[in-house]
């Protein structure tokens, strides 16, 4: 392939990787607070390898130095993916046909049609005069960022979107000028995004061509559009209405430069990338098609040869050594200002040293977006107040989107009790307003507030306060904020960062409520989530803590669009002398690595020990924890970072338990789907094993609502309502809730509707209602793996599952789940799936995908480390669904036991059951009308002075 061309960082030279305080990662003494002496490297050696990195940089430029040109990297090298460790994307691009639609007023078949192509995680609109108008409409504003770009009268509109839960932006938006035609300017608009799974960079294009242009000079202006906006290791993807078809003279131009993707006629995606599947679809009520396709951004394009297309250059080889020696000499010199540190280790906010067994209480505290705009324009006041009051009673609430919260404390009925900080506000400022109860603290700093960042609506702000709490003594930080959108940088973390440590106490417990706008696993939450360990995340809106958690989660927030986030904080001597998870930047660790989850459930972006992934996993540096896959890709934010889990501390977020009587053995397990279970028995020993939660099927789940104690118990309080997309959302709502014990769903006209269930004696019993899907949340206790229904694919081991063909992969196939600890594991989320065809399990990593493909498992493809296994379910059931017995009094129970009416039946339960093909197999009188026995009798027996009977049916044999 030739002398492979060199790029300038000292950082990503080969040997540069194996400094802990190099300068792609360093950072100055005062953006980190007090050093820490647990780097033995000294000042002077780290000097010494930067000066020799910059040696071997000189060295290896004059070598290159012959070539006399630079060469853009060819847009199809991707060398920072790796095995598994990507993910797929779907992306739709769709023209909307605004003006017919806007004559018949047809705005609700399309939103219904984006909503139905869902879910999807980037679209590019043609015809699109408010972009912002259309995402609301179809359900997307709440997860989804835009960019307009240049509009009517003068401009053909482009707007592009994208869901700000699964992308971090790290460039742009911005658009490029390309033709011009009887309607005005065309553009090309763009932003450059980093996936939040994956850490791949991708360069998101979107164009509405323009009409009676197809040539060069039009392909050309795309092609030095996308040149010059990407970066060189994104994978590229542009949607668009080119009105140009594929083998005209701008197509073959930019197909040149983007060689894949989906082509639908004028409407098309290209890319660099790997193409799943993909087509055209109905696109009623436009006139143009939808097309969507699935694409790659895992290994598939690994280490593949492509075309080299490239710019070439006059420069020579002595401007690029001058440039080299340029990033050597900055590397020193930042490297100096390291030295005295030593080492660069992050603040444990979790020392609570005045905390004294007995003394503290419980807080609780909301977080609340408001909807100002939105509320105010529908004079909803009244709901909103009254959805506050009845939250009540809290110590500490913070707003955004508030404009006047004296005017919301007073209309709440809060205002004679509560004191609060407004901070700045509109025009200039996005609010952030926070309240505290001035019965239960006392104000002892601030309030005040610092700025984050900005954004179109404004400055972002964090508003703070510091409280002494009456009851226990005990110090209290508070802080609010409202984060700005399309940021989710390390920049914004690293100013929420300071804002705590600048202004907090050094015993102060903390606690930070918000609309972040930006989801966990992005850059800025994973930094202030370093520091802010727990809490509750409910999305874009959270509580942070690092405090000790009770309970909390999501609830319904209307009048506002967002949920309304609240949770119970202990403040008591539980968390005296407990150790907490101690993350830090050391020695000896590298920037490749990978995410390390510590058993309270809190997961790190941690480096490798510098030895290249070389033992997978167990390369991360991972104390403690259970490490997830180690990605040989270089991430800055992990470099050099380790963390020590720790092994005795409380968990913060609990989940439900069982009790086995037998051994008096209690067993609990947070929520997530990669959990810790202590088991703890009466000789006081404590033993530490993985666990999984999983998803089960109550009383055959489909056609079934979810209910409490007996098929009538339906309390409004048992659950908190959400509107989602699928089912699959519907779980990650469940599995984000730290007190949930199952779900509800459905489908109605408004969308998916899906119900939390947090009911602490968890769904007891169902009742019938077509259309419904009643799930319970939990240990896989009662799935069971049943082996002999589980075979290999091919050769079952070194192979992973596909499709159709070994090709074949699209996402929509399977259900992933992650750091799942054992094959044994894996096949119980199969087996408590009711869709599900088989398994693929990669031992090293944990992830586990279980197959809801219609056609099943029907091919493989080799890849080390992976199994696949086909799963066939229960040919037999021990009895019928209950929508299919007759004469139900409304009330169903568990293990094939229904209240049933006796007129029809002499009373008696075997002729009963004996008329629908089941035989009996117990009898009872009902007491209050639920599934409560008063009293057993014969099957044969009847059952008198009573218009109902409980009859346990099976089918025969």
């Amino acid at each position: 392939m030739g002398v492979f061309c060199c790029w300038l960082a000292a950082s990503q030279l080969p040997s540069a990787r194996s400094h802990a305080c190099r300068e792609s990662g360093a950072r100055l003494p005062e953006e980190n607070g007090p050093e820490s002496k647990s780097c033995a490297t000294s000042g002077n050696a780290l000097i010494q390898r930067a000066r020799a990195v910059s040696k071997q940089a000189d060295q290896h430029l004059e070598l290159q130095a012959n070539m006399q040109s630079i060469r853009v990297q060819g847009l199809h090298q991707t060398s920072n993916l790796v095995a598994g460790s990507g993910s797929h994307i779907k992306i739709v691009t769709y023209n909307l046909y605004w003006w017919n639609v806007a004559n018949n007023n047809r705005w609700n078949d399309l939103h219904n049609r984006i909503r139905e192509e869902g879910p999807f995680d980037l679209i590019g609109f043609q015809e699109c005069e408010n972009v912002e108008s259309i995402l609301k409409g179809s359900g997307l504003l709440y997860n989804f960022d835009s960019f307009q770009g240049p509009n009517k009268p003068n401009s053909n509109p482009a707007p592009l979107a994208w869901d700000r839960t699964a992308f971090s932006k790290i460039g742009g938006p911005g658009y490029v000028s390309v033709g011009s035609d009887r309607y005005g300017e065309r553009i090309m608009t763009w932003v450059r995004l980093r996936h939040v799974a994956s850490g791949v960079n991708v360069f998101f294009a979107n164009h509405h061509g323009p009409l009676g242009d197809c040539g060069n000079g039009l392909g050309d202006r795309l092609v030095r559009g996308v040149i010059d906006s990407k970066g060189s290791d994104d994978i590229a993807f542009m949607t668009g209405d080119f009105n140009c078809g594929t083998g005209t003279a701008s197509m073959n131009k930019i197909k040149a430069l983007l060689t894949g993707g989906i082509d639908g006629g004028i409407d098309q995606i290209l890319t660099t990338g790997v193409t799943v599947s993909g087509g055209r679809k109905d696109g009623w009520p436009s006139d143009h098609p939808l097309v969507q396709g699935t694409f790659s951004l895992e290994d598939a394009t690994s280490g593949t040869k492509s075309n080299v297309y490239e710019k070439v250059s006059a420069t020579s080889g002595n401007a690029l050594i001058q440039r080299a020696r340029a990033v050597s000499k900055q590397a020193d010199q930042h490297l100096e200002l390291q030295a005295n540190m030593q080492s660069i280790r992050v603040q444990g906010l979790h020392q609570t040293s005045n905390l004294v067994a007995g003394s503290g209480s419980h807080i609780k505290i909301v977080t609340y977006n408001l909807y100002w705009w939105n509320v105010a324009n529908n004079n909803r006041w009244n709901d909103l107040h009254n959805r506050i009051r009845e939250e009540g009673p809290f110590d500490l609430i913070g707003f955004q989107e508030c404009e006047n919260v004296e005017s919301i404390l007073k209309g709440s009925g809060l205002l004679y009790n509560f004191d609060s900080f407004q901070g700045p506000n509109k025009p200039n400022s996005n609010p952030a307003p926070l309240a505290w109860d001035r019965t239960a603290f006392s104000k002892i700093g601030g309030p005040g507030y610092v700025s984050v960042g900005s954004d179109r609506y404004g400055e972002r702000i964090m508003t703070w306060v510091r409280l002494r709490h009456v009851a226990s003594g005990v110090n209290v930080f508070f802080a609010n904020h409202h984060g700005p959108l399309g940021d989710c940088g390390n920049g914004l973390g690293d100013r929420l960062v300071r804002g705590v440590i600048d202004n907090k106490g050094s015993e102060d417990i903390a606690f930070m409520t918000g609309d972040f706008n930006c989801g966990t696993g992005t850059a800025s939450m994973n930094k202030i989530k370093a520091l802010l360990t727990g809490g509750i995340d409910g999305g874009i809106d959270q509580i942070l803590t690092t405090g000790v958690t009770v309970s909390g989660g999501r609830k319904d927030g209307w009048p506002s669009d967002h949920p309304l986030v609240q949770g119970t904080f202990s403040l008591t001597g539980e968390t005296s002398g407990t150790k907490s998870n101690v993350y830090e930047k050391v020695s000896g660790v590298g920037a490749w690595g990978g995410w390390c989850t510590c058993p309270d459930g809190q997961r790190y972006n941690v480096g490798d020990k510098n030895d290249g992934c070389e033992q997978g996993s167990s390369s991360l540096a991972c104390v403690g924890g259970v490490p997830g896959e180690c990605v040989k890709e270089v991430d800055s934010s992990r470099d050099g970072m380790k963390v020590t889990c720790a092994t005795d501390g409380p968990i913060s977020t609990p989940a439900p338990s069982t009790t086995t009587t037998a051994s008096t053995t209690t067993t609990a397990s947070t929520t997530t789907t990669a959990s810790t279970t202590t088991l703890a028995s009466t000789t006081a020993t404590t033993t530490t094993v993985t666990s999984t939660a999983i998803f089960e099927m109550v009383d055959g789940g489909t056609n079934r609502v979810c209910r409490g104690a007996s098929s009538s118990d339906n309390q409004h309080e048992y659950y908190s309502l959400f509107r989602t997309q699928s089912i699959d959302e519907c779980r990650a709502r469940c599995i984000g809730t730290s007190n949930c014990t199952g779900i509800e769903y459905s489908v109605d006209a408004q969308g998916g509707r899906c119900e939390v269930w947090t009911r602490p004696a968890g769904i007891g019993a169902t009742a019938v209602a077509p259309g419904y899907t009643c799930l319970r949340y939990g240990l896989p206790a009662t799935a069971g793996t049943d082996d002999a229904r589980f075979e290999s694919v091919g050769k079952g081991i070194d192979e992973a599952c596909r499709g159709a063909s070994a090709l074949d992969n699209a996402a929509s196939y399977y259900i992933m789940h992650g750091s799942v600890p054992s094959l044994s594991s894996c096949k119980a989320f199969c087996v408590a799936e009711p869709r599900c065809k088989g398994i693929e399990f990669a031992a090293g990593s944990g992830r586990c995908e279980v197959w809801v493909r219609q056609g099943g498992i029907q091919a493989v493809a080799p890849l080390p480390g992976y199994t696949c296994l086909s799963y066939a379910a229960t040919p037999s059931k021990q009895c019928a669904d209950f929508d299919a017995w007759p004469n139900v009094d409304s009330v169903t129970c568990s293990n094939c036991r229904a209240l049933v009416l006796t007129a029809p039946y002499e009373g008696r339960c075997d002729n009963y059951c004996n008329s629908f093909g089941h035989v009996c197999t117990a009898a009872a009188e009902e007491q209050d009308e639920n599934c409560k026995v008063k009293y057993s009798a014969q099957c044969g027996e009847s059952i008198r002075n009573t218009s109902d009977m409980l009859c346990t049916c099976q089918l025969p044999g």
